[in-house]
């Protein structure tokens, strides 16, 4: 069936009575917080879910709303929902943060994306139960350390970049996936040698 959004319209009736007293109705906490259009709560977790988990840029997230949705949003009303998503996890932030700080595995990594025509780097740290992301324009030890903290005590497990090596933590390990391409360049490039079959047979270990 098709969809169809519930829109609710507040008005202030205001009267003047003949002494020249104006009185106004009293509008309900949604509609006097959330400016001239509230985005519900149904909708408002799709907008989030959308960006969030699937990368739908505003324009997009817009195009589905109207399409899919029959909801005409503007990018300005999206963004603001998604500006008060954030703000309402924070706290959030701060507890997946300290899950990861006292396991005793935590795997990070960083990659570039690119926002506006510009580079800037995702990073993340996390195990199989949480995953904790950061934006920043650089790509050294000075993000971990505002982001990450300095004072994990488990085993970090990352790739040979210097500000994953340099990062605080009780050991390190290199993680599979690079290991298990180091072994392979050494299957290529040494064919037929003990080398390539003992790294042939680590790799099958490690797997």
């Amino acid at each position: 069936p098709p969809i169809a959004p519930v829109v609710t319209e507040y008005q202030a009736i205001a009267r003047t009575c003949a002494c020249g007293h104006t009185t106004k109705g009293q509008l309900t906490p949604e509609a006097v917080c959330s400016g001239t259009v509230h985005i519900g709560i149904n909708a408002s977790s799709l907008l989030v879910y959308l960006n969030t988990a699937h990368h739908l840029p505003y324009g997009r997230l817009q195009q589905v709303a109207a399409d899919l949705f029959n909801l005409p949003l503007s990018q300005g009303s999206i963004a603001n929902k998604l500006e008060m998503a954030a703000i309402a996890a924070t706290p959030l932030k701060q507890v997946i943060l300290d899950f990861l700080h006292h396991s005793p595995v935590v795997g990070s990594d960083e990659t570039g994306v690119r926002v506006a025509g510009k580079r800037i780097w995702q990073w993340v740290w996390q195990n199989a139960k949480a995953s904790y992301y950061a934006i920043s324009e650089h790509r050294d030890y000075q993000t971990v350390a505002d982001n990450f903290g300095e004072n994990y005590a488990g085993c970090l497990i990352h790739d040979c970049y210097s500000a994953q090596n340099n990062t605080k933590a009780s050991w390190h390990q290199l993680c599979h996936a690079h290991l298990l391409r180091d072994l392979q360049f050494v299957v290529d490039s040494t064919p037929g040698t003990g080398d390539a079959v003992w790294a042939y047979q680590l790799q099958h270990y490690l797997i």
